[in-house]
Protein backbone atom coordinates (compact mmCIF):
# COMPACT_ATOMS: atom_id res chain seq x y z
CA UNK A 1 0.00 0.00 0.00
CA UNK A 2 1.46 3.43 -1.12
CA UNK A 3 0.60 6.61 0.54
CA UNK A 4 1.14 10.07 -1.02
CA UNK A 5 0.64 13.43 0.85
CA UNK A 6 1.28 16.63 -0.81
CA UNK A 7 2.03 20.42 1.06
CA UNK A 8 -1.88 21.25 1.50
CA UNK A 9 -1.87 17.65 3.28
CA UNK A 10 -4.12 15.72 0.73
CA UNK A 11 -3.31 12.18 1.06
CA UNK A 12 -4.20 9.36 -1.71
CA UNK A 13 -3.57 5.55 -1.08
CA UNK A 14 -2.91 3.12 -3.79
CA UNK A 15 -1.88 -0.48 -3.35
CA UNK A 16 0.62 -1.69 -5.77
CA UNK A 17 0.68 -5.66 -6.38
CA UNK A 18 4.49 -6.47 -6.83
CA UNK A 19 5.09 -10.13 -9.05
CA UNK A 20 8.68 -11.86 -7.88
CA UNK A 21 9.36 -14.55 -10.25
CA UNK A 22 12.11 -17.42 -8.85
CA UNK A 23 11.94 -19.09 -11.33
CA UNK A 24 15.33 -17.55 -12.53
CA UNK A 25 17.69 -20.17 -11.10
CA UNK A 26 20.10 -22.41 -12.10
CA UNK A 27 22.01 -25.28 -10.59
CA UNK A 28 24.72 -28.01 -12.36
CA UNK A 29 25.19 -30.88 -11.05
CA UNK A 30 29.35 -31.49 -12.12
CA UNK A 31 29.79 -35.34 -13.21
CA UNK A 32 32.82 -37.75 -12.32
CA UNK A 33 35.78 -37.85 -14.27
CA UNK A 34 34.79 -39.68 -17.63
CA UNK A 35 37.51 -42.03 -19.16
CA UNK A 36 37.17 -42.44 -22.65
CA UNK A 37 39.07 -44.87 -25.54
CA UNK A 38 38.78 -44.54 -28.80
CA UNK A 39 39.61 -46.15 -31.96
CA UNK A 40 39.23 -43.52 -34.29
CA UNK A 41 38.25 -40.00 -33.89
CA UNK A 42 34.24 -39.88 -32.27
CA UNK A 43 31.69 -37.93 -30.47
CA UNK A 44 31.89 -38.18 -26.72
CA UNK A 45 28.77 -37.66 -25.12
CA UNK A 46 28.22 -37.46 -21.40
CA UNK A 47 25.26 -37.15 -19.03
CA UNK A 48 25.18 -33.33 -17.11
CA UNK A 49 22.05 -32.68 -15.17
CA UNK A 50 21.26 -28.86 -14.40
CA UNK A 51 18.30 -28.10 -12.61
CA UNK A 52 16.39 -25.09 -12.87
CA UNK A 53 14.17 -22.84 -15.50
CA UNK A 54 15.16 -20.68 -17.84
CA UNK A 55 18.22 -21.01 -17.95
CA UNK A 56 20.85 -21.13 -21.21
CA UNK A 57 23.89 -23.24 -21.31
CA UNK A 58 26.81 -22.50 -23.26
CA UNK A 59 30.28 -24.97 -22.95
CA UNK A 60 33.97 -24.30 -23.85
CA UNK A 61 34.23 -27.09 -25.81
CA UNK A 62 31.11 -28.72 -27.65
CA UNK A 63 27.57 -28.82 -27.68
CA UNK A 64 24.80 -29.44 -25.12
CA UNK A 65 21.41 -30.42 -25.99
CA UNK A 66 18.87 -32.73 -24.55
CA UNK A 67 20.81 -33.39 -20.85
CA UNK A 68 24.36 -34.43 -22.43
CA UNK A 69 27.16 -32.66 -23.59
CA UNK A 70 28.88 -33.67 -27.00
CA UNK A 71 32.16 -33.05 -28.21
CA UNK A 72 34.26 -34.29 -30.68
CA UNK A 73 37.72 -36.47 -29.07
CA UNK A 74 39.94 -36.86 -32.12
CA UNK A 75 42.88 -37.46 -29.88
CA UNK A 76 44.53 -38.36 -26.99
CA UNK A 77 44.85 -36.35 -24.01
CA UNK A 78 42.98 -34.42 -21.74
CA UNK A 79 39.86 -32.17 -22.62
CA UNK A 80 38.82 -29.80 -20.13
CA UNK A 81 35.33 -28.15 -20.85
CA UNK A 82 34.20 -25.11 -19.08
CA UNK A 83 30.32 -25.76 -18.84
CA UNK A 84 28.49 -22.11 -17.78
CA UNK A 85 24.31 -22.50 -16.85
CA UNK A 86 22.94 -19.00 -16.95
CA UNK A 87 19.32 -17.70 -15.47
CA UNK A 88 17.90 -14.63 -14.94
CA UNK A 89 18.85 -14.59 -11.43
CA UNK A 90 22.00 -17.06 -11.14
CA UNK A 91 24.85 -19.00 -12.95
CA UNK A 92 26.37 -21.89 -12.10
CA UNK A 93 30.04 -23.23 -13.42
CA UNK A 94 31.20 -26.75 -13.86
CA UNK A 95 34.56 -27.86 -14.97
CA UNK A 96 34.68 -30.88 -16.28
CA UNK A 97 37.79 -33.24 -17.47
CA UNK A 98 37.64 -35.82 -19.86
CA UNK A 99 40.83 -38.13 -20.02
CA UNK A 100 41.14 -39.85 -24.04
CA UNK A 101 43.25 -42.53 -25.31
CA UNK A 102 43.35 -42.84 -29.05
CA UNK A 103 44.69 -46.21 -29.88
CA UNK A 104 46.05 -46.35 -32.59
CA UNK A 105 45.81 -49.99 -35.34
CA UNK A 106 49.04 -52.53 -34.29
CA UNK A 107 51.53 -53.65 -36.81
CA UNK A 108 53.88 -56.97 -35.61
CA UNK A 109 56.40 -58.04 -38.43
CA UNK A 110 58.79 -61.08 -37.28
CA UNK A 111 61.46 -62.37 -39.18
CA UNK A 112 59.65 -63.36 -42.39
CA UNK A 113 60.76 -67.09 -42.79
CA UNK A 114 61.16 -69.99 -40.95
CA UNK A 115 64.73 -69.99 -39.30
CA UNK A 116 67.27 -72.63 -38.54
CA UNK A 117 70.28 -72.24 -36.15
CA UNK A 118 72.95 -74.16 -35.19
CA UNK A 119 74.24 -74.05 -31.26
CA UNK A 120 77.16 -75.25 -29.89
CA UNK A 121 74.76 -77.07 -26.65
CA UNK A 122 71.29 -77.04 -25.62
CA UNK A 123 71.95 -73.74 -23.23
CA UNK A 124 71.61 -70.43 -23.69
CA UNK A 125 68.83 -68.76 -25.93
CA UNK A 126 68.73 -67.35 -29.42
CA UNK A 127 67.38 -64.10 -30.45
CA UNK A 128 65.15 -63.25 -33.03
CA UNK A 129 64.27 -59.39 -34.43
CA UNK A 130 60.60 -58.07 -34.19
CA UNK A 131 58.59 -55.09 -34.94
CA UNK A 132 55.65 -53.91 -33.34
CA UNK A 133 54.30 -50.81 -33.85
CA UNK A 134 51.16 -49.46 -32.42
CA UNK A 135 50.87 -48.51 -29.01
CA UNK A 136 49.92 -52.17 -27.46
CA UNK A 137 48.60 -52.92 -24.23
CA UNK A 138 49.60 -56.54 -23.73
CA UNK A 139 51.88 -58.42 -25.74
CA UNK A 140 51.85 -62.67 -25.40
CA UNK A 141 54.93 -64.39 -26.74
CA UNK A 142 55.08 -68.29 -26.71
CA UNK A 143 56.80 -70.77 -26.51
CA UNK A 144 56.18 -69.45 -22.22
CA UNK A 145 59.51 -68.92 -22.13
CA UNK A 146 60.10 -66.65 -24.56
CA UNK A 147 60.42 -62.83 -23.99
CA UNK A 148 60.98 -59.70 -25.86
CA UNK A 149 64.12 -57.63 -24.96
CA UNK A 150 65.20 -54.58 -26.82
CA UNK A 151 63.07 -55.09 -30.33
CA UNK A 152 64.14 -59.12 -30.15
CA UNK A 153 62.61 -62.47 -29.04
CA UNK A 154 64.62 -64.18 -27.17
CA UNK A 155 63.77 -67.71 -27.18
CA UNK A 156 65.44 -70.02 -24.44
CA UNK A 157 67.04 -73.22 -26.13
CA UNK A 158 66.12 -76.83 -24.01
CA UNK A 159 67.25 -78.72 -27.00
CA UNK A 160 66.94 -79.72 -30.72
CA UNK A 161 63.71 -79.50 -32.22
CA UNK A 162 61.47 -77.80 -34.04
CA UNK A 163 60.09 -74.51 -32.28
CA UNK A 164 57.04 -72.73 -32.99
CA UNK A 165 57.23 -69.39 -32.25
CA UNK A 166 54.28 -66.13 -32.23
CA UNK A 167 54.02 -62.82 -30.84
CA UNK A 168 50.90 -61.42 -30.62
CA UNK A 169 50.24 -57.68 -29.64
CA UNK A 170 47.03 -55.97 -28.75
CA UNK A 171 45.28 -52.87 -27.19
CA UNK A 172 41.70 -52.15 -26.70
CA UNK A 173 40.67 -51.35 -30.14
CA UNK A 174 43.41 -53.66 -32.26
CA UNK A 175 45.46 -56.68 -32.80
CA UNK A 176 47.84 -58.57 -34.86
CA UNK A 177 50.44 -61.29 -34.55
CA UNK A 178 53.01 -62.78 -36.75
CA UNK A 179 54.87 -66.34 -36.46
CA UNK A 180 57.53 -68.61 -37.22
CA UNK A 181 59.16 -72.06 -36.72
CA UNK A 182 62.56 -71.98 -34.96
CA UNK A 183 64.68 -74.82 -36.22
CA UNK A 184 67.06 -75.83 -33.47
CA UNK A 185 70.15 -78.32 -34.50
CA UNK A 186 73.22 -78.88 -31.69
CA UNK A 187 76.14 -79.06 -32.50
CA UNK A 188 77.76 -82.84 -31.57
CA UNK A 189 81.28 -82.86 -30.35
CA UNK A 190 83.69 -84.18 -32.96
CA UNK A 191 84.82 -88.45 -32.56
CA UNK A 192 88.11 -89.19 -33.55
CA UNK A 193 88.62 -92.92 -34.26
CA UNK A 194 92.25 -94.03 -34.36
CA UNK A 195 92.83 -97.01 -37.06
CA UNK A 196 95.02 -99.66 -34.90
CA UNK A 197 98.77 -99.42 -36.38
CA UNK A 198 99.68 -102.43 -38.70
Amino acid sequence: IVTVTDGCNVSVIDTVVVTVNSDGSVAIACSEIKVGTLCQPDTMCVPITITGSGFVVNASYGTFENGYLCFLADTSGTYNIRVIATASCKSDTCDLTFPVTKYDPIDVVCRGTDTTVTVCDATGSVFIPVSILGNPTSVIVSPVNARIVNGQIEIPITGAGAVPVKVVASNPCYSDSCGFTLNVHVNEPPVVTLEPSI
